[in-house]
């Protein structure tokens, strides 16, 4: 019995030495695999295979530093660079707000049956250009010509003019006061 008793004991610690040289094998594996894993974080880690293990994974850590160093840097340039837009929009806003732009100057010149309107606004009121066209265009004046110009901080935008016979005959009936295209034009 005691010969039946030691080939368990012995097919026992087999078992476990079996397993125990499995998993070391697959460890092993998994470690080439991660070493594998970290050296092609290097930019040219085709001519690191000739170096030992150990030169390598200093050389990986040394790149890693150096690339930890790079974020840094470009953190704080980029905070640095925020800072200023910061400052920047600051200073833009109150400028825009100290600098108001004033009313926009209209002058109106008529010459006969032809009229010229001279409009002087500012850089960001193009809008009043063409809502002043689509008002003459809707009360029956013909723009025989349109044009603007920049000026310094002002925009110059002339219209030249020219009255529309339906104008003309509603000036006939003005004459009678029922209608006055000018004072609905310019009012």
């Amino acid at each position: 019995m005691e010969k039946g008793m030691s080939r368990l004991c012995s097919s026992s610690t087999r078992v476990p030495k079996v397993e125990r040289k499995i998993a070391e094998k697959n460890r092993r594996d998994r470690m080439k695999i991660l070493y594998s894993n970290l050296l092609s974080l290097l930019p040219n880690h085709g001519s690191k295979q000739a170096m030992p293990l150990l030169d390598q994974i200093d050389e990986v850590v040394a790149y890693i530093k150096s690339l930890k160093m790079k974020l840094e840097k470009m953190k704080e340039k980029k905070e640095s660079l925020m800072q200023r837009k910061r400052s920047h929009s600051c200073i833009t806003s109150k400028i825009q707000a100290n600098t108001k732009s004033p009313a926009p100057l209209v002058e109106v010149q008529d010459m006969g049956p032809n009229m010229d309107v001279i409009l002087v606004s500012g850089l960001d009121d193009s809008s009043k250009f063409y809502s002043i066209l689509h008002f003459l265009h809707q009360d029956g004046i013909e723009v025989v010509n349109a044009n603007f110009s920049l000026h310094g901080n002002s925009t110059i935008q002339i219209l030249h003019d020219k009255i529309c016979v339906k104008i003309q005959k509603s000036a006939q009936v003005c004459s009678l006061g029922k209608y006055d295209p000018f004072t609905s034009i310019f009012d």
